[in-house]
C-alpha cells in the first residue's frame, strides 16, 4: 500500500514522506532536505525558550501583535519579518550563537541543508520573534473552556496555571528529553515511577525556569479578564499574583510543567528532536 505523501515517513525520521523517502532522485532529496530545514528553522525557537529577542520596544510590538491575533491565528509573515528587521546585529549574533553553542551539530546540519548560512541566521531571528509573539497570547479557547467548566481538579490556581501555560515556553525540548531518558519506565506507569518523575523535575528546576514562569504569568495577567471566561480569569489572576509573591509556588509550577512536557513526549514516543 502506498504511503500518503503527507503521512510520517516509515523510516522513523519524523518528517513527512514527501520530504524524506518519498523522493527518489538526488536533486529531489536535496530539495526535500532544504524544505525540511526551512520548516525546522522556522519552528526552532518554539522548542528553545532562550531563543527570544531582547529589547523593550521590540517586545512591546510583539505584545501588541499578540493582543491582535484571534484564536488559532498566527502572526502575518510580513509582521514577523518587519519586527525581525528591527533586531540589531549584536542581538542577531547572540541569538544564533546561543543555539549554535548548545546544538553545534544540528546547527551545522541546518546550514548545510539550507545551503545558505545567512538564510539560516535570518530564519533563527524570525523564529525568535514569532515565538515571542506566541508566548504572549492568551491560551487557546478550548483550554480556557476546559478550566471554566471543569470540576475541582482545575478549580485552583495550583492546577489551572500549569494547565494553561505551555511547557515548551519554560523548558527546552532537550531538557524534557534528557529527563525522559533518565527514567526507567514500564509500559504501565507505576506510582513509584511517577514519583521519580516528580522528583527529577523538581531537581532540574532552576531560577531560569522560574523566571520564565514569572514572565509568562505577567503576559497572561495583562490579558485579563478574558471575555466569556470569568472563573478562568479569576484563577489566572490569583495564580499570577501568587507567582509574584511566592518562590515556592513558582518552583512548583515550573516543575509541574516539566512533568507535563516529559509525559507528552512519552505519550507520543518522541525521539530526541534536533539533538543530532
Amino acid at each position: 500500500m502506498a504511503v500518503p505523501r503527507n503521512a510520517p515517513c516509515p523510516c522513523g525520521s519524523g518528517k513527512k514522506f514527501k520530504l524524506c523517502h518519498g523522493t527518489t532522485r538526488s536533486e529531489d532529496h536535496a530539495y526535500a532536505r532544504r524544505e525540511a530545514a526551512l520548516e525546522e528553522a522556522r519552528e526552532l525557537a518554539l522548542l528553545f525558550p532562550f531563543l527570544r529577542p531582547r529589547g523593550r520596544r521590540l517586545l512591546a510590538h510583539a505584545d501588541r501583535a499578540a493582543a491582535g491575533l484571534g484564536d488559532g491565528e498566527g502572526p502575518p509573515e510580513e509582521l514577523v519579518e518587519g519586527l525581525a528587521s528591527r533586531v540589531g546585529d549584536r542581538e542577531r549574533r547572540r541569538l544564533v550563537a546561543s543555539y549554535a553553542r548548545l546544538c553545534p551539530d544540528p546547527w551545522a546540519g541546518l546550514v548545510r541543508d539550507l545551503g545558505d548560512h545567512e538564510l539560516a541566521k535570518r530564519l533563527i531571528v524570525e523564529g525568535a520573534v514569532r515565538a515571542a509573539i506566541a508566548e504572549r497570547r492568551i491560551p487557546p479557547r478550548r483550554m480556557l473552556s476546559a478550566v471554566e467548566t471543569a470540576d475541582d481538579i482545575l478549580g485552583c490556581p495550583e492546577t489551572a496555571l500549569p494547565f494553561l501555560l505551555a511547557p515548551q515556553y519554560v523548558w527546552t525540548v532537550l531538557e524534557a528529553s534528557c529527563v525522559l531518558e533518565a527514567l526507567d519506565w514500564s509500559e504501565a506507569r507505576t506510582e513509584h515511577e511517577l514519583r521519580a518523575l516528580d522528583e527529577l523535575a523538581s531537581a532540574w528546576t532552576t531560577r531560569v525556569h522560574q523566571d520564565r514562569v514569572r514572565a509568562l504569568a505577567r503576559h497572561i495577567r495583562r490579558r485579563l479578564p478574558i471575555d466569556g471566561f470569568p472563573r478562568t480569569s479569576r484563577l489566572l489572576a490569583e495564580g499570577a499574583a501568587e507567582v509574584e509573591r511566592d518562590a515556592e509556588f513558582v518552583h512548583e509550577v515550573a516543575s509541574t510543567l516539566l512533568v507535563l512536557y516529559v509525559r507528552r513526549l512519552a505519550a507520543f514516543d518522541t525521539a530526541l528532536p534536533l539533538a543530532g
